[in-house]
């Protein structure tokens, strides 16, 4: 008969410990059972005491404790362990040896020599030189680095906070909140945020000031900013200094240096010129701006640059020029203003005048301006005879330059696009396909207007009850010289050659 029997075994219980690697939040922590004794004065003492928390100090190291010093205290230790072991055995009696004049002199000499002896003073010889290797170790022939301390551990580093290590390296070299830096102790720095005050005090006769120095941060100097150069107030604030004032939307509009902000070139090839940031190169503080009027792509640096609403972009970034366009501007204004009161006051002589001298004064109006005319038309081809000295130019219109004495003929016969209008019969041509020659105060005596050759092309009408609107080429009659527009709300009108010309534009941005 066979019999099983089975025993179980209990062994040692294996409790795993917490890993160096968690942190205070999620480490299992064996707290003892804080027991409540009493409540007084809305506190709750216990049986637990509060461990009081003292500031960190890292002391100061004037002396390097090297392996060989360590080593060496061990062996002086072991043999004055050794030494107080003898000295529990009984001594042994030495008889009294008489010393000779000669002896005797001889240790009196000595003696005298050894009282003389003056030891170094630690505290003339450098820190550096106190602290400085052994001779023979870690030298160019035998670097030997043996004499080194340990490496410090995990647990060096957590028993000091990396937010506590500066202010612990200080406390260590004598540094106190309340106690002076210097020889004198008259004046300490706080490092911690203060109201500026002053104290004085008497001590004894003499009277002492303490007053507080404010620690000022360095700034780190921008990048791509060139030695000895400054950033502008202008340029700090991101805000262009603007000839009216603001209006109230634009106060409230804040300048954000983003992808598609405005901004206005300061330095540079295309200074004064206006654009839309496209990209930013932090590297080196560079941005990459769009112009708005070539549409060309310009990397300035971003000190060189001023951000402006939008208001103000919309209303100068299709100007070439703007401050001398600005200058430009005023002048004729003025100019145009003493006609004005000229004419004023002529008409005012006219009325007051015989009937007989004003129609002798109106009939020479009338030659002077049919030889106005006649100047003006010489300028022109022939089919084209009609283009007067009328204000007819606008915005986008594309025209063809006829002037045969500016530049040396060197654009006759070359078709422009108008950019802008500056004055009274002034304006700014730029080359036809988005080039970038650009002429400058050009007068309609130098241009005539340009019919497309496709129909369905936009056409903007110069002269009659329609002026101003664009319309749609629908035919054109080459040799009488006229065309069929289509305006917007569907009416057709034939109108002369004279009367159109060829639009580049947007439409809807023209309305």
């Amino acid at each position: 008969m066979i019999s099983i029997k089975f025993s179980k075994t209990k062994g040692p219980s294996r409790v795993l410990k917490d890993s160096k690697l968690r942190d205070d939040s999620t480490r299992d922590l064996d707290e003892e059972t804080d027991f409540v004794t009493s409540v007084d004065k809305r506190q709750i003492h216990g049986t637990k005491k509060k461990e009081v928390k003292l500031p960190l100090v890292i002391p100061l190291i004037t002396k390097n404790e090297w392996r060989m010093d360590m080593d060496r205290r061990a062996e002086e230790a072991a043999a004055a362990a050794a030494a107080k072991s003898t000295e529990d055995k009984p001594a042994v009696k030495k008889e009294d040896v008489k010393l000779s004049l000669e002896d005797q002199a001889i240790q009196e000499l000595l003696g005298v020599s050894a009282n003389n002896k003056v030891e170094d003073d630690p505290e003339h010889i450098p820190l550096l030189l106190q602290n400085q290797v052994p001779k023979g170790f870690e030298e160019e022939e035998n670097m030997d680095v043996s004499l080194r301390p340990e490496m410090s551990t995990l647990e060096d580093y957590e028993k000091i906070p990396i937010e506590e290590f500066g202010m612990a390296m200080l406390r260590g070299m004598g540094w106190s909140k309340t106690e002076g830096i210097g020889l004198k102790n008259k004046q300490y720095a706080n490092l911690f945020p203060f109201t500026v005050s002053t104290t004085h005090c008497n001590e004894g006769s003499s009277f002492l000031s303490f007053r507080h120095i404010e620690i000022v941060e360095p700034q780190l100097r921008p990048k791509g900013l060139g030695l000895g150069a400054t950033i502008s107030t202008q340029v700090q604030n991101g805000i262009q200094n603007s000839s009216g004032p603001a209006s109230g939307k634009d106060k409230k509009e804040e300048l954000l240096f983003k992808i598609g902000a405005g901004a206005c070139i300061q330095r540079g090839a295309d200074k004064g010129m206006y654009g839309r940031v496209e990209a930013f190169d932090e590297d080196n503080n560079r941005v990459v701006i769009k112009l708005a009027i070539n549409g060309k792509m310009s990397t300035v640096s971003k000190f060189h640059i001023v951000l402006v609403t939008e208001s103000d972009y919309k209303g100068k970034s299709k100007v070439l020029n703007y401050d001398q366009y600005s200058e430009y501007k005023e002048i004729h204004d003025a100019k145009d203003k003493d006609r004005m009161n000229r004419e004023a006051a002529e008409r005012e002589v006219a009325a007051a005048a015989s009937s007989s001298s004003s129609d002798k004064r109106r009939s020479k109006h009338k030659s002077s301006k049919r030889d106005d005319d006649y100047y003006n038309s010489s300028h022109k081809s022939s089919h084209h005879s009609s283009s007067k000295s009328r204000n007819w130019v606008r915005p986008h219109l594309k025209v063809r330059f006829i002037d045969k004495k500016y530049k040396h003929g060197k654009y006759y016969e070359k078709k422009f696009v108008v950019e802008d209008v500056i004055g009274h019969d002034r304006f700014i041509l730029r080359s036809d396909g988005g080039g970038s020659t650009f002429l400058e105060d050009i007068t309609t005596s130098q241009v005539e207007t340009v019919i497309p050759k496709q129909t369905g092309a936009a056409v903007c009408i110069l002269e009659g009850r329609q002026k101003g609107r664009i319309g749609e080429l629908v035919e054109r009659n080459r040799s009488q010289e006229v065309a069929i527009v289509k305006i917007p709300d569907g009416a057709v009108v034939e109108l002369s050659y004279d009367d159109i010309c060829e639009f580049v534009g947007d439409p809807e941005d023209y309305y």
